[in-house]
């Protein structure tokens, strides 16, 4: 007959990194009748084992707890006209790491495709945007992130605050917490917004006065209707600067600078422009 095992009071510092045994097989001599009883009472009551008396092997983290410590327990639980005769295996080995902790950054496994004329006014945000991993220290230092559940979104167009579950790990003894984060996709109808932008003329090189043909750029943005008035050309900037490294060159490449987060550059009718030094 078996003989369920339940563990207990495994130190908080370790962590079991394969499933012990869950069961012994015990041999006993008596009647048909009481054994027929006592195989019933011994599955429905598992013998509980302290894991804080297993002893090291000497080797790659094992233990072991030989199964005639139970010997006593099992008999005081057996019917008193049954004998126990022997407790296979004798020897109950486990396998534990130290226990380790750290926080990792998440990874959401979003695909969204936006109905026309919308888009993300800004970066998805999780809340919260990292969790705590705790398990075997050789397995959590090659951890540097977690993955939600995939999400496929198709025709966008309102803003989503959902619940994600984040995908667990499947190395035994890894917990996380919290278990789901929340996703928060701001979505809102976008628009298309022209600016002619004035070019910042700079000589790095020397003191001579730069000048460009032309001196200034068309560039058309996406903006989010909400944001449209607050997109102008005293926020976004375009330079160009002379170097020393553009002495044999005829051309300039324009450099543009303060574009916000919600704004998206859809096209300049230039990139470079013509210049001269006087």
């Amino acid at each position: 007959m078996y003989m369920p095992l339940e563990y207990k009071e495994l130190s908080g510092s370790f962590v079991l990194t394969e499933d012990p045994p869950s069961q012994v097989m015990v041999e006993v001599r008596g009647t048909g009748f009481e054994l027929l009883g006592e195989q019933w009472s011994l599955s429905r009551n598992p013998l509980d084992l302290n894991l804080g008396r297993a002893k090291s092997t000497g080797n790659n983290n094992r233990y072991y707890i030989p199964t005639i410590e139970l010997r006593t327990r099992l008999i005081r639980n057996l019917n008193p006209n049954l004998t126990l005769r022997y407790i296979s295996p004798d020897t109950l080995y486990f396998k534990t790491e130290i226990r380790f902790r750290k926080k990792v950054v998440i990874v959401p496994e979003i695909a969204i495709e936006f109905e026309s004329g919308y888009n993300m006014r800004s970066l998805p945000i999780l809340e919260p945007d990292s969790v705590w991993i705790t398990g075997p220290a050789s397995f959590i230092d090659t951890v540097q992130a977690i993955h939600t559940e995939e999400l496929i979104l198709e025709n966008l167009k309102d803003t989503l605050d959902q619940e994600l579950a984040l995908i667990p790990f499947e190395q035994k003894g890894v917990s996380t917490e919290p278990k789901k984060v929340q996703l928060i996709l701001p979505v809102e109808k976008f628009t298309e917004k022209e600016l002619m932008i004035h070019l910042h003329q700079i000589n790095e090189y020397d003191d001579r006065e730069l000048k460009t043909f032309p001196d200034e750029i068309k560039a058309n943005f996406l903006v989010p209707l909400s944001k449209f008035e607050y997109l102008d050309t005293t926020v976004v900037k375009a330079e160009v600067v002379f170097r020393e490294e553009d002495l044999e060159k005829n051309r300039l490449k324009i450099e543009l600078h303060g574009v916000p987060p919600y704004a998206k550059l859809l096209k300049m009718d230039k990139e470079e422009v013509e210049f001269i030094i006087r």
